[in-house]
């Protein structure tokens, strides 16, 4: 007579009741018994709904624990796995008496700062305590990122919100991934069902981990000199590696003309750009400082064939800046707003009118600081104009 011991029969009750929950917003692949290495008992793919239809997205691995095992352990051969794959890891604690499941994550060790002297890892899901015991990472995992029951796999509400949450998680976690073997992460604030938040940066540094990051990141900052000679978006990162290699603390003598520097960068760029372009007689590029439904504060910097170049700031309410010729639209995106700023208007009525002949189709979404793509512009027909050159010359608000 065949027997199998009884808290195994539970462990498999509760991994069948946890795969069901679970496809309330994912689909689950069960990984057979004999393909199990210790570090997930399934794979999972977050589903996103649309209409009728659902459509596969991230994939994340589970594994999963009845209401009474205390804790889980990766060592050896395990917490290297857990160390080097690219998804993340989540534990289903599964109640078979109420229905019901709890998914926490083993995502939070990466923002541990002892995780690169350690050995393995040991999860708490009841007591247990925090910190580095003979090379073993202790972490407790006393709050879920979510809790649902059989109930909750049928209101609609609940797996669009729950949607969202994983998503947000898995985004997180795949920064935190990408970067933490170089002594980076972010730490994650929570609230159970809700989607997390990203918080302070967290730095640690090893020897071994860090010649390999820095091999890693060597080519990508060759790339982005590369390609900033002809993308202008990608300035200001150029000047942000620049920042961080001299340090906040900067007390070089050119520290304090550094923004001048910087202004002084952006018309060598221009000269070169626009000696390159077969017919335009200007080139122009945006830089945003403030852009929202209220108004704008921006800098334009401009350089004509033959030059010189120069930089004029605008700023102000949008009805002080249409009356100057720059109109703009506002969409409304599900992480906040893109103003499409329109500048045919106001080229057209400077001085020298001036109309766009080359730039980006759409309008672009940039952050703080960022430069848009370039625009080219073409002197028009008009008066006096045609037998005029150089830049665009304005009255402007402040120039440089």
């Amino acid at each position: 007579m065949s027997k199998r011991i009884r808290n195994y029969r539970t462990g498999d009750r509760a991994e069948d009741l946890g795969v069901f929950l679970l496809r309330a917003f994912c689909a689950v692949a069960p990984i057979p018994r004999q393909e199990d290495f210790g570090l997930a008992d399934a794979v999972a793919t977050l589903l996103r709904g649309e209409d009728r239809f659902w459509y596969a997205e991230d994939t994340f691995l589970v594994q999963f624990k009845s209401r009474s095992v205390p804790s889980m352990k990766l060592d050896g051969p395990v917490f290297q796995r857990w160390l080097e794959q690219d998804l993340s890891v989540f534990v289903a604690r599964v109640d078979l008496l109420d229905s019901s499941i709890e998914l926490f994550t083993l995502g939070t060790a990466l923002f541990a700062c002892d995780l690169h002297e350690a050995r393995g890892l040991h999860a708490w899901l009841h007591g247990g305590s925090e910190g580095l015991v003979d090379g073993v990472l202790h972490i407790t995992l006393d709050k879920p990122i979510l809790r649902w029951t059989v109930a909750s796999t049928e209101d609609r509400d609940f797996t669009e919100r729950t949607y969202a949450s994983v998503k947000a998680w898995l985004q997180l976690e795949r920064w935190n991934r990408r970067y933490f073997k170089a002594g980076v992460a972010r730490r994650i604030t929570w609230e159970t069902g809700a989607a997390p938040e990203a918080a302070e940066v967290v730095h640690s540094w090893t020897p071994a981990h860090g010649r390999e990051a820095l091999a890693d990141i060597e080519p990508l900052v060759h790339l982005l000199g590369l390609h900033a000679r002809n993308h202008p978006e990608l300035w200001t990162k150029v000047h942000a590696v620049e920042q961080a290699l001299r340090g906040s603390d900067d007390r070089g003598m050119f520290a304090g003309l550094r923004p001048f520097m910087q202004q002084s960068d952006a018309m060598t760029r221009l000269a070169e750009v626009i000696e390159a372009h077969p017919t335009a007689d200007a080139v122009v590029t945006v830089q945003v400082l403030r852009l929202d439904e209220v108004g704008a504060n921006f800098w334009i910097y401009t350089y004509g064939r033959g030059g010189p170049g120069g930089g004029t700031r605008h700023h102000g309410s949008w009805e002080e800046l249409e009356a100057k010729g720059f109109d703009h639209e506002v969409e409304k995106l599900e992480d906040g707003e893109r103003i499409s700023l329109g500048l045919d208007r106001y080229f057209a009525s400077t001085p020298i009118p001036h109309e766009i002949i080359d730039g980006p189709q759409q309008a672009p979404t940039l952050e703080r600081g960022d430069h848009s793509p370039f625009y080219f512009l073409r002197k028009l027909p008009q008066g006096d104009a045609e037998n005029r050159s150089g830049p665009i010359e304005e009255a402007p608000d402040e120039a440089v």
